[in-house]
């Protein structure tokens, strides 16, 4: 039934089409059978005319039974066509309709029976008692593919070439149904023959054949009502070729499959595979199970499905097609099962829905794959946090121990430039001024004064070497100055020392307090430019240092060699100290990024990028003014006229005091008024001594001598102050003069430089 359904749909029209043909069969055998009364009752007056009717009465009753033969005649011819039209000629209703009109018909009608046998759309032939053939219709003829003799008795029982039986045995004539019929009297009902035409093509037919008797009741023939069902037959095999197939790709599809008829929602058909998900068997269910007993549904959060939303029945009521929809269901044996369904209509070439149908997987496993995925991945998640959280925690300690290497490694540098400033060099400056102060007493010895100049040469020597090695492990600008002003100092010395010129760009810079991070930079830059010297093979090179509000980016480039960039990462070219390599691991560890552009015979870019948002945990790391410098200007102040100059010394090392002590005190003029340790005793002697002059030192612990100049001179502007520094630099002598120093002598300067410019303030007016 299901398949009749799939492939041979249209119902309401095969059922209109049946009720006209029982309509029009009923009328042509009504006609037919009220003929026949007629001429029965012609029959009955004929053989009483003598008795019961005059000739006249009998002319006239023979006219009107003409008259009435030829108006059923064409309601006959209307009947007929219509028959056509309806092109009915599926068995076994209208055959039977076919054999009732032919048993009216072979009564006899004299001139009509020829004509009302011609008429009719199946194919007909009577035999006589002895199977010789009596008659056949055009239809037989074109059914047989020939048109055999009347009366000829050497072809008995069938017109066809030959005949077989439905399992393709052949058939002899004398075994035909129709002999059947006139040796046993029997009638037979839609039996299937094959019949083979002369050209070898084969047809087949489906009979229905009544023996014929006389006014005696003998068997006077049979008559034989057959049809061409050749079409019907291709198109059930056809049907029974495609329900095979359709069974067995049922069976191989890995699912469950479910068809319902629409608009009932009655099961067609299922295969196996739903029976074995649903954990049933098709005894148990029975075959006119509508959608919603197949199972009982719940939703995945428990609640159970009604009938009318499962999905299936959602396809059949409102024409849904649903997507692997999850349902929950509870098996006969009381287990839980997972299973997703997927479910849509099925329509004609027509556009209406005749079936629907639905796939079901057992989808169990996967929901506990998945749950244990989830799990797993809930765990994992875990870990990776865990993970991740240790990852970073060890990368910021990584940080921080970067940062204290760094701190450590510059605190390294400090403490031995310190210990060559404030120890070795300012005892030999102690000694060279002592030295000088012994001078005038060997005026006259010319070989003790050659000594004496000797050893002042060789204690300049020793302070200019010291001194340049201090520079180097540790310049002083790089901690009184910003990384800025450090870093245009440094290509002053990369020009002095290596012949480097070194163009700097300043763009918005911003002053770094962390000291850190600023030692840092300014060494990257320093090895950056010596790399520059050592491999570029180029006199010139560029350093741009800007900040654009979010980010500080220093760039150092040259017009050089050039090399491939990822030969950084070659074992061989790492570990070389602070090398590019270190740069690069040391900028990634404080979160920065050195990005190097290089290619072989055009030079190198190497671009140190750092996060302020990075750097500046706290505001406090820089400026409050960005734009703002160190360096300010004041202006001079007078000096104070005196006939004795009255010193005040102020330096963190007591030998040098006791150096320019033992120098000045040769001087009948200078008068050494007090000694300071710092700039916080210098401020408070200047205000209870009143001095002439001070000797400032540039480098002092608590306040140096850049500061306390400024306080001095704001608070004591006719206090004259000379600047003193183991560093012959411009910097640190511009920024004592911006401070408020009328005078900047270097340390390693002769005693009459010292001396010259003490003198020099009595010259000076306020």
């Amino acid at each position: 039934m299901g398949y009749d359904i799939l492939f041979d749909c249209d119902q309401t029209e095969r059922k209109s089409i049946a009720h006209e043909s029982h309509r029009a069969t009923k009328t042509l055998t009504l006609s037919i059978h009220q003929m026949k009364y007629q001429w029965d009752d012609l029959k009955a007056s004929t053989t009483t005319l003598d008795k019961d009717k005059s000739r006249e009465q009998l002319i006239q009753e023979i006219a009107n039974l003409r008259v009435s033969l030829a108006t059923e005649d064409r309601r006959c011819r209307d009947l007929l066509e219509e028959l056509k039209r309806l092109k009915l000629m599926d068995p076994p209703e209208s055959e039977l309709r076919y054999r009732n009109l032919l048993d009216s018909i072979q009564e006899g009608f004299g001139e009509h029976y020829p004509r009302l046998l011609a008429l009719l759309p199946a194919a007909m032939y009577t035999c006589n008692s002895e199977g010789v053939i009596t008659y056949y219709n055009e239809q037989a003829a074109r059914i047989w593919g020939r048109s055999p003799r009347l009366g000829e008795t050497d072809e008995r029982f069938c017109g066809a070439f030959r005949l077989y039986l439905p399992d393709g045995s052949p058939l002899p004539h004398s075994q035909t149904p129709m002999a059947a019929a006139l040796r046993e009297e029997i009638s037979f009902r839609a039996q299937e023959l094959t019949i083979e035409r002369p050209d070898g093509s084969r047809v087949f037919v489906s009979v229905y054949i009544d023996p014929l008797h006389d006014a005696s009741g003998r068997i006077c023939g049979a008559i034989n009502v057959f049809m061409d069902i050749t079409e019907r037959k291709r198109a059930e095999q056809a049907l029974e070729h495609e329900k095979v197939l359709s069974q067995e790709i049922l069976r191989q599809i890995p699912a469950g499959v479910a068809i319902a008829e629409v608009p009932s929602g009655k099961i067609l058909m299922a295969n196996h595979q739903l029976w074995q998900v649903l954990g049933t068997t098709v005894t148990n269910t029975p075959n006119n199970d509508r959608y919603g007993t197949l199972y009982q549904g719940f939703h995945t959060d428990g609640s159970p499905y009604p009938p009318e939303e499962l999905p299936l029945a959602r396809s059949v009521l409102f024409g849904e097609t649903i997507a692997e929809e999850e349902i929950l269901i509870r098996r006969n044996d009381g287990s839980e099962v997972s299973i997703s369904v997927s479910s849509a209509p099925v329509c004609d070439s027509r556009g209406r829905r005749i079936a629907c149908v639905a796939l079901v997987r057992d989808i169990t496993e996967k929901k506990s794959a998945e749950k244990a995925l989830h799990q797993l991945n809930t765990t994992l998640e875990q870990r990776v946090a865990e993970r991740t959280a240790l990852a970073e925690s060890r990368a910021k300690q990584l940080q921080a121990l970067s940062v204290q290497l760094i701190e450590a490694e510059e605190q390294e540098r400090r403490r031995i430039a310190d210990l060559l400033h404030d120890d070795l060099q300012q005892l030999l400056s102690a000694s060279r001024f002592q030295l000088s102060a012994i001078q005038p007493a060997v005026e006259e010895h010319g070989d003790a004064k050659r000594m004496l100049q000797d050893v002042d040469r060789l204690l300049a020597q020793s302070i200019e070497k010291s001194r340049r090695l201090s520079h180097d492990l540790c310049p002083a600008i790089l901690h009184q100055a910003g990384l800025a002003a450090s870093v245009e100092w440094l290509a002053r010395q990369m020009l002095e020392s290596h012949g480097l010129k070194v163009e700097v760009e300043v763009h918005n810079w911003v002053s770094l307090k962390k000291e850190p991070f600023k030692v840092f930079l300014f060494r990257s830059v320093q090895e950056l430019l010596f790399n520059v010297v050592r491999h570029a093979g180029v006199d010139t090179a560029r350093v741009s240092l800007e900040n654009d509000g979010d980010r500080v980016q220093i760039r150092v480039s040259d017009r050089g060699r050039g090399f491939e960039p990822q030969s950084l990462s070659e074992p061989a070219n790492q570990g070389k100290g602070f090398g590019l390599f270190s740069i690069r691991e040391r900028v990634n560890y404080i979160g920065g990024n050195l990005q190097v552009e290089s290619k072989t015979g055009q030079g190198s870019c190497f671009t140190i990028t750092l996060s302020l948002k990075d750097l500046e945990k706290s505001k406090e790391f820089f400026s409050s003014d960005p734009g703002q410098s160190i360096f300010s200007s004041s202006d001079r102040p007078s000096a104070k006229e005196a006939g004795l100059y009255r010193v005040l010394l102020v330096d963190d090392h007591k030998v040098m005091r006791q150096g320019l002590i033992a120098l000045l005190d040769n001087q009948p003029d200078i008068e050494v008024v007090g000694e300071a340790a710092n700039g916080i005793e210098a401020g408070d002697l200047a205000r209870e001594l009143f001095p002439d002059v001070i000797l400032m030192d540039v480098s002092m612990p608590e306040m140096d001598g850049v500061e306390a100049t400024r306080r001095i001179r704001a608070e004591h502007p006719e206090v004259r102050v000379i600047g003193l520094s183991m560093y012959e630099d411009e910097r640190i002598s511009r920024s004592m003069r911006q401070a408020g120093a009328e005078a900047f002598v270097s340390k390693t300067a002769s005693s009459s430089e010292l001396l010259k410019a003490i003198y020099g303030m009595a010259n000076r007016p306020d």
